[in-house]
């Protein structure tokens, strides 16, 4: 755990809907939830090991100062870090302390990118 998180980096939090369209085609639509300040953990070498042995992606913490958009995000939902070139699918979010702090944890798909 951190003592005091670093709010250096961007987070952006978006919802995904899924449509039909007029040909009965699956079609993705983006819908931003939030931009956020945050702190971005990357996962250990035995989580990169871990991950390269299955489908999975890079793991990603992310710790934000909780809001109430913030609180509205879930597991569903994806995030995308300012400068990185992937899209993380949340895995979970736990408040930190007494709620001040939201931790988001993600996986990158294998070939996704923003």
């Amino acid at each position: 755990m951190q003592a005091t998180a670093k709010y250096n980096r961007r987070a952006k939090f978006f919802s995904i809907a899924v449509a039909r369209d007029a040909a009965g085609i699956e079609v993705s639509t983006p819908t931003e939830i939030c931009e956020t300040y945050c702190s971005v953990q990357y996962g250990s070498s035995a989580d990169r090991r871990v991950a390269a042995g299955t489908e999975a992606g890079q793991a990603v913490t992310v710790r934000v100062r909780t809001s109430a958009l913030l609180r509205t995000v879930k597991i569903t939902d994806r995030m995308e870090i300012r400068g990185d070139s992937a899209i993380y699918a949340i895995e979970g979010a736990v408040p930190i302390g007494r709620g001040e702090e939201i931790e988001f944890t993600g996986i990158a798909a294998k070939g996704a990118g923003a």
